[in-house]
């Protein structure tokens, strides 16, 4: 009984009123930074819907005519629209991961206090479910245009295609190894070792008189080395992120529709030594 009394705090109407004011705090500064988002959001959303109209128009009229430049435009349009609902679908994360956050952080109070009352429910349902970050529904709206715009403007009715330009894959689907690649790795990394080993081999049976062509030929081959360890440190890295749960492609600003996981950087690791003998 003891030990299921002290998983339980007591605390005073003081203590109680300034947990409250963090969270009020906490969800003032989420509501400024989400209203500011979704303000530009909409600024953005009205001029790509103007630029693919203006596009439209212009492909209407010369049908035949700069079709390169045509085709360069569409591409262009197609890469806005995509990026423009990648950053819509983080905004909208955003919004569910703080309405969940907030959720759990007062159900825990309640729990931990033993408040029978339910103020922290309270709470929740009151200001929480009635702040302006979680009622609006701009962010929903604006992805449905977003997508209509891309499948009925740049995809010619083509749902499947918009879609799959559009998506973007999960990280888990990034960091499956294909066997492939692990097969060239391990080739590759095979072919490292015994290059190693040979090379460690001849510096120690050469004669003692020719260390300064050893020394001559390492900073001949230097910039090749430095790549293949910067490769090797970046790698390893991507390799711990990922592990630890961090999404080193949104911090880092990777394109998450296309961009080498940690086996694919050790396969270019692997191949750029034996680039750097043929020179």
């Amino acid at each position: 009984m003891r030990e299921l009394q002290s998983t339980y705090v007591v605390v005073d109407e003081r203590q109680e009123r300034l947990f409250f004011e963090k969270i009020r705090e906490q969800l003032e500064k989420i509501d400024t930074f989400y209203h500011a988002r979704e303000a530009e959001a909409v600024h953005k959303m009205r001029d790509l819907t103007e630029q693919v109209e203006v596009f439209e128009a212009l492909v209407g009229n010369r049908r035949t005519k700069n079709l390169r430049s045509t085709r360069n435009k569409h591409s262009s349009l197609k890469l806005a629209v995509s990026e423009f609902y990648f950053n819509l679908v983080l905004l909208q994360n955003f919004q569910q991961l703080n309405h969940t956050g907030f959720r759990k952080a007062l159900k825990k109070y309640d729990k931990l206090t033993r408040n029978a009352e339910g103020r922290g429910k309270e709470l929740f349902k009151k200001e929480i479910c009635a702040a302006y970050f979680w009622k609006s529904g701009s962010v929903s709206e604006m992805i449905e245009k977003t997508e209509m715009l891309m499948i009925d403007k740049l995809e010619d009715g083509n749902r499947s295609k918009a879609m799959k330009t559009l998506r973007v894959p999960p990280l888990e689907n990034r960091d499956v190894r294909s066997h492939w690649v692990t097969l060239r790795v391990g080739l590759l990394l095979g072919m490292v070792l015994v290059s190693v080993i040979v090379v460690l081999v001849a510096i120690i049976l050469r004669p003692t008189d020719s260390w300064q062509h050893v020394t001559a030929t390492v900073r001949g081959l230097r910039v090749g080395l430095i790549l293949s360890l910067w490769f090797t440190a970046f790698a390893v890295n991507t390799f711990g992120w990922r592990k630890g749960g961090v999404n080193n492609v949104l911090i880092f600003e990777f394109n998450p529709r296309n961009y080498l996981n940690f086996v694919q950087l050790f396969e270019v690791r692997c191949s750029s030594p034996q680039c750097v003998p043929c020179n």
